[in-house]
């Protein structure tokens, strides 16, 4: 029992009591076809995880755990997992996303009836917090790697026995394909062991000299997690009919969180200085731009959810290139600005379908859009060194603020669009939607109303940059207000033109989102794989098939060899 439960305080003990809560859903769902039992017995197993992950905060020494690794062609290494102020913090914002993405898991379908396999949705639902605590809690390249390929698993698994909600077959599959890209992922991170030095897998995340390539390859397969574009073919949804709630948290947000965990431990190991050129932050930026484009013209809710959230994830990218302490430091804000101001919007958006109340999804908007008082405010002065590193950096500043005043359009879609109410949620789901914005909501306001509490609570130093005033979150120099103004301007200027000039633009604007959202490219990549290995195979039809035509030219080619 003393091994049990020191294994339980340690870093791997949360994820282990989620495991654990898996397997009882699924041993229990066999018998209780009670989908309000099965939800609780999950909430339940979060709870208790939430409790030792707390505990985790009052240990006197930074948790962590090793265990020995010996792979066939590498030297040993340990699998090694730390919960330091970092992963702490991750590790929290994961439980709160994920929690919440089991808490708003629809129970029943369309007509009424209840979900089949719900025991198996929220089995693997708990495995995918398990797995992304696993992922951000690492603290090698090794564990890294690993806890990437098992989330994959994990998601390819949730994807396999969630009902189709409306989602057709050819969907399904192509959501499985589209799979690949994050697995790629992990190619990214294989191959960035190579040139990792004498250290290779078990190289630490939290410091020392890595080559050039490492740093590279770390920031490739950082933004491959964390769905930035054009890399977000992953994250696309499965089904254009109606936005699922705990689709979007966890198999979205809450492996994006892990790419961004990802992306300030590479920003930390010296892979701001192949980002921080003015050619490759205006490609950052433009990238921002695309998908920003592809939320503010897309014509149904599901991808124009999805567009905002792949949308907000690059602008905090961006600013935590630019911040001035690289790596966590510079990537707290912009990433509390996308957990708590993203996840409230995305939740606040169907509390406003279905209610008509605006004040969730107006306070995630505008944290999203950097206003003071907000986590997002202090993510500013960061962004602002476009304006003051000089004129080299001018043009990213230009597409930046482009991206973000249509992104600020797009997130305050609802106060420029007549209220419809929606009839088909019942009463307990409306009770949980206005459950889950409390509970983002609340950190949310303590995250921008007390930035300094926030810095010591979650023990990252040097968070708020130091040219913010007393109070730093609406206190700035003038560049920071010229930099949030001018976007805030075109933001508020498309959402007085949209229904003014939109009727007149005819299919144009579906045209521009079926473009820029690049699921045509990904139909494409497929349909070349495709073609590619029936060619193979005809191929090796004709040479090893039964047919004697292709050992006939390997004769004739054997022949040529020995007459010459």
């Amino acid at each position: 029992m003393t091994t049990l439960f020191l294994l339980l305080v340690s870093p791997v003990g949360p994820p282990l009591l989620l495991f654990i809560g898996a397997a009882v859903e699924l041993g229990i769902g066999r018998w209780i076809r009670r989908p309000d039992w099965l939800t609780w017995v999950a909430l339940g197993f979060l709870g208790s995880t939430g409790l030792f992950y707390i505990a985790l905060q009052f240990t006197d020494v930074v948790p962590t755990f090793g265990h020995p690794w010996q792979p066939l062609l590498q030297s040993a290494a340990n699998l090694y997992w730390v919960v330091d102020g970092w992963n702490y913090y991750i590790g929290a914002l994961i439980l709160l996303i994920g929690g919440l993405g089991v808490l708003l898991n629809r129970m029943r379908t369309a007509d009424g009836k209840f979900l089949p396999r719900l025991h198996g949705v929220l089995a693997t639902d708990l495995s995918i917090i398990a797995a992304s605590l696993l992922l951000v809690q690492s603290g090698n390249l090794l564990t890294v790697l690993l806890t990437w390929v098992f989330l994959d698993i994990i998601i390819l698994l949730r994807l396999a026995v969630e009902p189709a909600g409306g989602a057709t077959l050819a969907e399904r599959a192509r959501s499985s394909e589209a799979q690949i890209l994050s697995l790629i992922g992990a190619m990214f991170l294989f191959v960035a062991v190579l040139p990792a030095g004498r250290l290779g897998l078990a190289q630490e995340l939290t410091g020392g000299e890595i080559p050039l390539e490492t740093q590279a390859l770390l920031l490739l397969a950082a933004a491959i997690r964390a769905g930035l574009y054009p890399l977000h073919l992953w994250l696309l949804p499965r089904s254009m009919r109606t936005v699922n709630l705990s689709e979007r948290l966890l198999d979205h947000m809450t492996p994006v969180l892990g790419g961004l965990w990802l992306l300030g431990r590479a920003l930390q190991l010296g892979g701001v200085t192949l980002l921080f050129t003015p050619g490759m932050l205006f490609l950052i930026a433009l990238a921002a731009f695309a998908a920003a484009l592809a939320a503010y013209t897309a014509q149904d809710h599901v991808h124009y959810a999805t567009f905002v959230l792949i949308t907000s994830a690059g602008v905090a990218a961006l600013a935590s290139v630019l911040g001035q302490v690289p790596g966590p430091a510079s990537m707290m804000w912009p990433l509390t600005a996308f957990a708590l101001g993203g996840g409230l919007w995305l939740v606040g958006d169907q509390v406003w379908r279905a209610w008509g109340w605006q004040v969730p999804v107006s306070v995630g908007a505008l944290t999203l859009a950097g206003l003071p008082f907000t986590p997002g405010f202090l993510m500013q002065p960061a962004l602002s060194r476009l304006l003051t590193e000089g004129p080299a950096y001018w043009p990213a500043l230009l597409v930046y603020v482009l991206a973000q005043g249509m992104l600020i359009a797009a997130v305050l879609r609802s106060w420029g669009e007549d209220h419809t109410a929606t009839a088909d949620l019942p009463n307990s789901y409306l009770l949980k939607l206005l459950a889950a914005c409390l509970l983002l909501g609340l950190p949310l306001a303590v995250a921008g109303l007390l930035p300094r509490f926030t810095e010591t609570l979650v023990a990252i130093p040097n968070t708020i940059d130091s040219s913010l005033g007393n109070p730093p979150n609406v206190v700035a120099g003038s560049e920071v207000w010229a930099v949030l103004s001018i976007p805030l301007a075109i933001g508020f200027g498309l959402v007085w033109l949209h229904p003014r000039v939109w009727p007149y633009l005819g299919t144009l604007p579906n045209r521009i989102s079926r473009i820029s959202q690049l699921e045509w490219f990904f139909n494409l990549f497929i349909w070349g794989i495709e073609r590619a290995a029936q060619w193979g195979a005809s191929g090796l039809r004709v040479i090893e098939g039964a047919g004697y035509f292709g050992w006939f030219l390997a004769l004739l080619f054997l022949g040529l060899l020995l007459v010459r």
